[in-house]
């Protein structure tokens, strides 16, 4: 695998390329861009033929380690690869240890060991279990064992031993590595931990440039991935981008977690070339639409607001009720008349309440609790009536075949469809939002101010 910077702008950014990916010759992507978030090897909600309606591009998967795990049993019994596994060969995939969706249990921590938390419950995982399992899954892209399990209140003693045990894991998986006739043909990406401390970042950083890698990923900046759009950029600014001095420039950059478009647009300008599509999964995953307007001139300019097409400070003080009283859902007359009609499980008093199943509220409590304000909740009763696409000129299959009354008829209904739709819808604007990012960098990047 190889990446090229086409162009650089220290004010706005840089666009780049990946390409001569061993196992799929003719992939090539530009950056910046998006990996594709997956569960289990899924894009969550959609099926193969689903994404092929979606885009005809050959996507880069994100895999987590975690929540594939209880697989790999079965991968190794049928010596295929993850890709074929999953049943997308034709996609690149690109192995992590965490889901970026999830909470992080902190503090089972182990000499040399990595924890993940899989279905089948908590995992340690040694560095040689982890190019055991690479070996097997052979994805085209992968992480060295690391220890990410700092965020902003981690103590210095806790950085100072997830930098290490990053750093000695690395030195090992670089080794098996470049000695293993199947992963030499991968692309390894170096972990760059040190929480929030500057000087921890800086000798993480300084010692893993000296490796040939393809890329580095900035790690160790949240425990809680459903609450990341939340940190305010200025808190993680300076950490971003004093790591990038240290390592080479023409290195691919990687940060993952759902953080908020603005902070998106930040980040690249910093010099970051891949995300992940956890944002508007976790949107979709609480019922909301992605609204926002990217559509404007001086994208990389300070003073730009990706604002909501929905005026967001209504849509906050929605979503703010919604947050306070999640297990009930209330409608106004016209709902109430209808869903009459809703079976026991459904029980009506002065509206609807849905109640979750116990486990999943349990296993998805921060998933749960995700606001955006760069979103619409179709829950929202006002959306009964509203026979409007959710975006209007929106191409993607939901807008154009769809109205936001049906898809809030889905919802609380507890149909499939619904998620579907709004995982498509998302995963579109977000795709969008990314293709208009490249095009305005080919535009300016020779007049970014």
């Amino acid at each position: 695998m190889r990446f090229r910077l086409q162009t650089i702008n220290n004010i706005c950014g840089r666009l780049g390329i990946i390409n001569e990916i061993e196992r799929l010759p003719t992939f090539q992507m530009e950056t910046p861009n998006l990996l594709f978030y997956t569960n289990g090897g899924c894009i969550p909600h959609l099926t193969h033929d689903v994404i092929l309606m979606l885009t005809s591009d050959v996507l880069p998967l994100q895999i987590p380690l975690d929540n594939i795990y209880h697989a790999t049993e079965a991968i190794i019994k049928l010596d295929v690869s993850v890709n074929t596994f999953i049943g997308l060969p034709e996609y690149l995939s690109f192995c992590t240890l965490q889901d970026p969706t999830t909470t992080v249990k902190q503090g089972y921590h182990k000499e040399n060991v990595a924890t993940i938390w899989s279905k089948h419950g908590k995992q340690f995982i040694t560095k040689a279990r982890h190019m055991e399992l690479m070996e097997s899954l052979k994805p085209d892209m992968y992480i060295s064992l690391c220890d990410g399990d700092t965020n902003i209140n981690s103590s210095k003693k806790r950085i100072l031993n997830s930098a290490r045990t990053t750093n000695e894991a690395f030195r090992y998986c670089y080794d098996q590595h470049v000695s293993s006739p199947t992963l030499c043909k991968k692309a390894l990406i170096a972990p760059i931990e040190g929480g929030y401390d500057l000087t921890t970042r800086e000798l993480c950083a300084k010692y893993l440039s000296n490796f040939p890698v393809v890329g580095y990923l900035i790690d160790g900046l949240y425990s809680d991935g459903a609450s990341v759009h939340k940190i305010p950029f200025h808190s993680v600014e300076k950490i971003i981008d004093h790591t990038l001095k240290y390592i080479p420039v023409e290195r691919l950059r990687i940060i993952q977690g759902a953080w908020e478009p603005q902070s998106i647009l930040k980040m690249i300008k910093l010099g970051v070339d891949l995300f992940d599509t956890s944002f508007p999964c976790l949107n979709a995953e609480n019922g909301c639409a992605l609204v926002f307007n990217f559509n404007v001139e001086n994208l990389f300019s300070e003073n730009v607001q990706l604002v909501n097409l929905y005026h967001s400070k209504n849509e906050n003080n929605i979503w703010k009720k919604e947050l306070n009283n999640k297990n009930e859902y209330k409608s106004n007359s016209c709902v109430s008349n209808r869903d009459n009609k809703l079976n026991e499980n459904n029980k009506i008093s002065d509206g609807v309440q849905f109640k979750n199943n116990v486990n999943d509220e349990q296993n998805n409590t921060s998933k749960k609790n995700f606001v955006s304000p760069y979103s619409i909740s179709l829950y929202d009763t006002k959306y009964f009536d509203d026979f409007t696409p959710i975006i209007e000129n929106c191409l993607c299959l939901t807008c154009r075949k769809h109205t936001k009354a049906y898809v809030h008829h889905l919802l609380i209904t507890k149909e499939l469809l619904g998620m579907v739709l709004l995982m498509i819808h998302n995963l579109h604007h977000y795709m969008e939002f990314f293709r208009y990012i490249r095009e305005h960098l080919r535009r300016n990047i020779g007049k970014c101010d």
